[in-house]
């Protein structure tokens, strides 16, 4: 799935989908919060977050804020992020490129999205760096 890139890193993790406040109860460390969009309200469980993924919103919204300041990856402005993905999925989200793999559990394997999606970066990293140094 492809949304806007909102954190970069990259995290590969269980998903844990929250649909209203008493999911939360649930969530473990590590997990990656996938939700409408994060409130105020949630930001507590951000810190235990491997990575943040958003129904809503752009660069600007709360969860893609709170996101880059501990440093997360984060997609946000994915329409079908709640319902596409369910609560036990393996997905990767690579804050880089927005784009969101997911790895239902029982399926087979998927290559990994980190040797696919990371060197691409890395190369318009550096060429960046060249030019604008």
């Amino acid at each position: 799935m492809v949304g806007q890139p909102a954190g970069p890193g990259l995290s590969k993790g269980r998903a844990r989908v929250i649909h209203r406040h008493l999911d939360l109860q649930a969530f473990k460390h590590g997990e990656i919060l996938v939700c409408d969009a994060v409130d105020p309200n949630m930001t507590f469980v951000v810190l235990l977050a491997a990575g943040v993924v958003e129904r809503r919103g752009g660069m600007l919204i709360h969860g893609a804020i709170i996101a880059r300041e501990y440093g997360l990856p984060s997609v946000t402005g994915i329409p079908d992020a709640t319902t596409l993905i369910r609560t036990g999925y393996q997905i990767t989200v690579d804050g880089f490129l927005g784009i969101v793999t997911i790895s239902r559990p029982g399926s087979r394997k998927i290559k990994n999205h980190l040797q696919i999606g990371f060197y691409p970066y890395l190369l318009v990293t550096a060429l960046c760096k060249i030019r604008f140094e």
